[in-house]
């Protein structure tokens, strides 16, 4: 077990790119006032659910990493192509023997955001083609992202994140 928090999250950081890390759900919601069409759900304001929805169909695509059906059930679910929008969901632990919980959480909420991030960048290249690349490592750009959504459940936190259709 690492001492150093900065070690820690770094650990965390890593795994979450890798994928592997599970989730959790419960805190704080900021509503937007712009409209959105997620599968009915956020269009009425049920950002939880929504990051629910999509966090789901994001695991389905990390259990069946070459399978396009999944991603192609996660691309129509978090791209809106009429308020030009990509939705993601991130998720992250918060690091053991942090000096707080809130410091903790905070952390997790940072882990979280690069999670959300890597989706975006998928999500971004499976809206042309959702048969290529493959669930893994990805690069890309994502700009004008922003957090709609934080939940926190024990150790764990998930955001739903906007960000401008490229």
């Amino acid at each position: 077990m690492r001492k150093a928090i900065g070690s820690r999250t770094m650990g965390v950081g890593l795994l979450l790119l890798l994928g592997v890390l599970p989730w959790g759900c419960g805190r704080k919601s900021e509503q937007s006032g712009q409209a959105v069409h997620l599968e009915g759900t956020a269009s009425r304001g049920d950002h939880k659910a929504a990051a629910q929805r999509i966090a789901g169909l994001q695991e389905l695509v990390r259990a069946h990493p070459t399978d396009p059906e999944p991603r192609r059930a996660l691309v129509a679910a978090a791209v809106d192509t009429v308020e030009r929008v990509l939705w993601a969901a991130g998720q992250g632990l918060a690091p053991e023997g942090a000096a707080s919980r809130p410091v903790a959480l905070q952390a997790a909420e940072r882990a979280a955001l690069v999670d959300a991030y890597r989706w975006l960048a998928l999500l971004a290249r499976w809206k042309d083609d959702y048969r290529t690349p493959d669930f893994g490592s990805v690069e890309g750009h994502v700009p004008g992202v922003r957090i709609v959504h934080v939940d926190t459940l024990g150790d764990g936190v998930r955001v739903l994140v906007a960000a401008p259709l490229p």
